[in-house]
């Protein structure tokens, strides 16, 4: 499940970055559509939907913190 999720969370980040790069560019204003990742693990999908901390996935949040 860390592998699945850390790539979903990597994703995220690269839309993030692609959204303000095409933003700065003036080529549109806005882009109102959001971004759907598709990801096929269930207990990814589970994780990441709700905002509870799981014994398996304690490592997963303690990672991201350090990051940030």
């Amino acid at each position: 499940m860390a592998t699945e999720f850390v790539a979903c969370f990597e994703a995220s980040n690269h839309e993030i970055w692609l959204r303000n790069f095409v933003t700065s560019l003036w080529m549109v204003n806005d882009i109102e559509r959001p971004l759907k990742i598709y990801c096929d693990n269930n207990s990814t999908v589970l994780y990441s939907n709700n905002n509870r901390s799981f014994t398996k996935s304690k490592f997963i949040d303690i990672k991201n913190k350090v990051d940030d």
